[in-house]
C-alpha cells in the first residue's frame, strides 16, 4: 500500500458491514440457526430483474443458468459458492452469480451443493462438483 493512502469502502460495503453486524448470530447457534440466519440475510439482496434464472439438472445435481443481458453464450463462468457445506444454496447466491454474469458477460450458472447433514465428508471430491 503506497504511503498515505487508505483504500475507502463504497456506500453498499459499509452498508453490509453494518448488517452483518448489526444482528450478531448467538454464540451457541445451530446449524440450522446459522443456515436460516444466511438465507434471511442474502433475502435482502434479490437478482435484478432483468436477469434471467433458468433451472437445469446438472447430472443429478440442481443447478440454474443465470443469465444478465448480452451475455455471449460461448462463454461460461463457472461459479461455485463457498459455505463450507454448512451454508449456502443457489437461492442465496443467486444475486451474486447474476452481477457476475453481468460483469464478465459470459453465462453464469449456479450450482447446489449438499450441505453437511445432506452429504458425506467426502462430498467436496464427489461428482456433484463437477459439471
Amino acid at each position: 500500500m503506497h504511503k498515505g493512502y487508505e483504500p475507502m469502502a463504497s456506500r453498499e460495503l459499509t452498508a453490509l458491514i453494518h448488517l452483518l453486524t448489526s444482528r450478531p448470530m448467538p454464540e451457541h447457534a445451530t446449524v440450522a440457526d446459522r443456515r436460516q440466519g444466511f438465507d434471511t440475510l442474502t433475502a435482502k439482496f434479490p437478482v435484478a430483474p432483468d436477469v434471467t434464472c433458468d433451472k437445469v439438472d446438472a447430472a443429478g445435481v440442481p443447478a440454474e443458468w443465470v443469465v444478465a443481458p448480452g451475455t455471449e453464450s460461448r462463454r461460461v463462468l463457472l461459479y461455485l459458492h463457498g459455505g463450507g457445506y454448512v451454508i449456502g444454496s443457489i437461492n442465496t447466491h443467486r444475486d451474486l452469480a447474476g452481477r457476475l454474469s453481468r460483469a464478465a458477460a459470459p453465462t453464469s450458472p449456479a450450482k447446489g451443493s449438499g450441505r453437511s447433514r445432506d452429504c458425506a465428508v467426502t462430498a467436496a471430491v464427489s461428482p456433484d462438483c463437477v459439471l
